[in-house]
């Protein structure tokens, strides 16, 4: 059914599962991804292991024999290479990893058969809202493997997993760098005219984006941030790129990152 559906509701059936499209529910997510390449690639091959819209990036270029990127501008390359999955027939199966994602205020977070899912209000293109706003938002979380139509919440029944996948996904939202490698902060991209009057207003939210940073990833309140606190967890996660990039802020190499080292590498 298309509950929760940003354009509003239509018919349809998506079987077991909740939601439809434009929606994080499994009834947004779950859907097919045909691959053919004639002559390359295996035929008749079917997997259930899952993948993401980011996975097609790293397969193309690892196709053309391309070398994929650690860093897209600012940001680390998410996504690997579907092709050794596919060329093994399966055998070679994709590791399972965090797949985090956002449509209009729609997030989910999944990881192995765990889910998190929360709809909120705030500005699809404002980080620092999202980010303020889940930190004070009860998040709902399945169990996909036994729950596929998710019903269930389980945040109460299982707090340790429910703290743990919402510190990753806050985790992950902080870490998105708001500066396209173009220049110009995602707000004056989402504008399709942006007046030079408007300067001031949008060099604040790059200001508060590095204030809410620093304060997610300053876990013990120390009024520094460590190496391993700017990594955060390590799974999934480019630590190459992302040490080389802690190297580059810590101006004076003491090991630890100042709230005004931080904000200088953004001016």
């Amino acid at each position: 059914m298309g509950d929760g559906t940003a354009g509003g509701n239509f018919p349809g059936n998506n079987g077991p599962f909740r939601g439809g499209k434009a929606t994080t529910y499994q009834g947004g997510l779950n859907v097919p991804f045909l691959m053919n390449w004639k002559g390359r690639l295996p035929q008749g091959m079917i997997s259930d292991d899952q993948v993401m819209h980011c996975d097609i990036f790293a397969t193309l270029l690892d196709a053309a024999t391309i070398p994929v990127p650690e860093m897209n501008g600012k940001n680390p390359v998410r996504g690997m290479s579907l092709m050794p999955h596919m060329l093994s027939t399966g055998k070679e199966t994709i590791p399972e990893r965090t797949m985090i994602f956002e449509l209009w205020g729609n997030i989910g977070l999944r990881k192995g058969d765990y889910k998190l899912w929360s709809k909120i209000e705030s500005n699809h293109a404002d980080w620092n809202a999202h980010i303020a706003e889940l930190e004070h938002t009860d998040l709902a979380l399945f169990d996909l493997g036994k729950d596929i139509a998710e019903e269930n919440d389980l945040r109460t029944k299982l707090p340790q997993v429910y703290a743990s996948l919402k510190t990753e996904l806050i985790d992950h939202l902080s870490n998105i760098n708001a500066e396209y490698p173009g220049g110009g902060s995602s707000e004056i991209l989402s504008s399709e005219k942006p007046q030079p009057q408007k300067t001031t207003t949008t060099q604040a939210p790059k200001r508060r984006s590095q204030d809410q940073f620093f304060k997610n990833r300053d876990r013990n309140g120390d009024g520094a941030i460590s190496l391993e606190e700017y990594i955060g967890n390590p799974k999934n996660r480019n630590v190459p790129a992302l040490t080389k990039r802690f190297k580059k802020i810590d101006s004076n190499g003491d090991g630890k990152l100042q709230l005004d080292e931080l904000k200088k590498q953004t001016k």
